[in-house]
């Protein structure tokens, strides 16, 4: 059944890739890089999600298996991760949030002057209400 998707993917791809759509897209620039960070520990740290502030720092969210380097210690497994970062990429602030189980945030969004909402799971068995 996979191969069945595959060649079916494939047998459709030609009819979308034609030379003009490639034209069209070759003709986009792509944006400049205004800075690079490396930012976590020893262990996988992941940041899947990214926004802008008024002020033009940057928060992003993510999860670690860190204890150590940007992360004073790790809760358990992965922990849901925020990191906030000024408009040249220095960290102002960074926070892990967890269980023993796995935790991660999947997105970050301004909620109102000085605050954020961060979305993400817990694979902590019976876990409810809000924590932080």
């Amino acid at each position: 059944m996979r191969g069945t998707h595959i060649a079916l993917l494939l047998a459709i791809l030609p009819v979308f890739l034609t030379p003009k759509l490639f034209a069209q897209v070759g003709e986009l620039a792509p944006p400049a890089v205004q800075w690079q960070q490396h930012r976590g520990g020893t262990a996988d740290d992941y940041f899947n999600y990214a926004c802008q502030l008024a002020d033009k720092r940057v928060v992003v969210a993510g999860f670690t298996a860190s204890g150590n380097g940007d992360l004073q210690e790790n809760l358990g497994s992965f922990d849901a991760w925020l990191t906030k970062l000024d408009s040249n990429g220095s960290m102002v602030w960074s926070r892990n949030y967890g269980t023993a189980n796995d935790d991660r945030f999947t997105c970050v969004l301004p909620w109102g002057p000085d605050r954020l909402l961060a979305v993400g799971k817990s694979y902590q068995a019976g876990l409810s209400g809000s924590f932080g």
